[in-house]
Order: C-alpha cells, then sequence, then structure tokens
C-alpha cells in the first residue's frame, strides 16, 4: 500500500482519468481536458500554469458534471490562487459524488479555515471523524485502508483541538507500522512526519504541501 497525498495535502494531487480505479464512467472528451493538465501539475504554484490549468478543467466539468477527479484536480490548482469560494464549491461536488470519501470533509474544513468559518470548518471535522469511526470500529487491522483511515482519524481529532487524542493514534501507528500488511518505509516516514503536529502545523501543510501523488 502506498500513503497517497489525499488527506490534507490536496493542492499536491494530480488524478489521471486513465486510471484503473475509477468505477465512474468519465465522458472520453472530459477525460481528454482532465489529462491535459498533467505537464502542469509541476507547476502549481505557478499563477499562469494554475489558470491555464483550472481553463481545461472547467471544459472538462462543463461537459460531465460527475467527473470526480477534474473537480479533485480543480482543487490543486484553486489552492495556490487563493481561490477558496472555488476550491469549496469543487469539493462540494466531490462529496456530491462521493459523499463516503472520509478525507473529502477533512480537506472541506481546511477550506473552511482559509474562509475564516471555524463554524463549517469543525462541523466538517466531525463528518470526518465520525465517518472514521464508523469504519474502524468494523474494519479489520489487516485492511489495506486501515492505516490511511487512521491517518484521517487522527487529522480529525488534531484539527478538533484533541491534539493529544490524534498525536496518540499516529503514534501507535508509527509503532505498530511493522505489524500491518504492504506497510513500508514511505508510510513510516509519512506518519512520523505528523508525529507531535497541531492544528496550526497541518493548515501550514494545507498550504504548502510535501508530498504529492498519481493516482
Amino acid at each position: 500500500m502506498k500513503i497517497t497525498a489525499q488527506l490534507f495535502f490536496i493542492p499536491l494531487i494530480i488524478i489521471a482519468c486513465t486510471s484503473s480505479g475509477i468505477k465512474r464512467k468519465t465522458d472520453p472528451r472530459a477525460k481528454d481536458f482532465n489529462n491535459k493538465i498533467i505537464t502542469l501539475s509541476n507547476y502549481s504554484g505557478n499563477t499562469d500554469s494554475c489558470k491555464k490549468a483550472l481553463l481545461y478543467l472547467d471544459s472538462a466539468t462543463a461537459i460531465d458534471n460527475n467527473c470526480f477527479l477534474c473537480y479533485m484536480n480543480k482543487i490543486m490548482f484553486l489552492i495556490p490562487l487563493k481561490e477558496y469560494n472555488k476550491s469549496l464549491t469543487a469539493i462540494n461536488n466531490c462529496i456530491r459524488i462521493k459523499p463516503y470519501a472520509i478525507d473529502l470533509y477533512l480537506n472541506r474544513g481546511m477550506i473552511y479555515e482559509k474562509m475564516g468559518d471555524t463554524v463549517n470548518a469543525v462541523q466538517s471535522y466531525h463528518e470526518s471523524l465520525e465517518i472514521s469511526n464508523k469504519i474502524l470500529d468494523t474494519m479489520k487491522t489487516s485492511n489495506s485502508q486501515y492505516i490511511m483511515i487512521s491517518i484521517n482519524k487522527a487529522s480529525s481529532l488534531i484539527m478538533l483541538n484533541d491534539t493529544a487524542q490524534g498525536d496518540s493514534l499516529l503514534k501507535n501507528l508509527y509503532d505498530k507500522l511493522p505489524s500491518y500488511p504492504n506497510a513500508g518505509y514511505e508510510e513510516k516516514e509519512f506518519i512520523g512526519s505528523m508525529l507531535h503536529t497541531n492544528k496550526r502545523a497541518m493548515i501550514k501543510m494545507f498550504e504548502s504541501p510535501s508530498y504529492s501523488s498519481t493516482k
């Protein structure tokens, strides 16, 4: 298993519509527009590159408003431009399409934080935590998603200012990591980088992500 950036490191996610993991059939024309942004992903800190990518992605979602990956990729380019209202619209579309994707609620909370809307931010973190708990209550540690969902839970706790409990969960994961199937150096490095963090630091990571992934 590979830990990806799909928690609160959304701005550096680059997801190609050619992924074999996609279950929803996307309009081929939307795929073509989405895939034009792949070469621009390395320049997500450049204003012109962001604007160019967003033109492609706007065309993609105009063709297919159920293209989950297109909306996710929009957020990657909107965050550096500080277009938080548009980022919120994009992530709400992601939630409309995949309402049980727990990392979306955590990311939405981060966007609300940047907008100064702490009430809705807290609500989103609670939603993320609630869904995480429901899944983990019945999930075996051998499940390939166990580590990712546990990290999401810990992140939600930290964003709700329960830093002690969040850090305790991360420390427990870190110590037991070798016993989890398919876990390796990348997972340990990722969790280790999150140990002893706090809400302020996590928001800073959201603004200046250090991890990226391609699906």
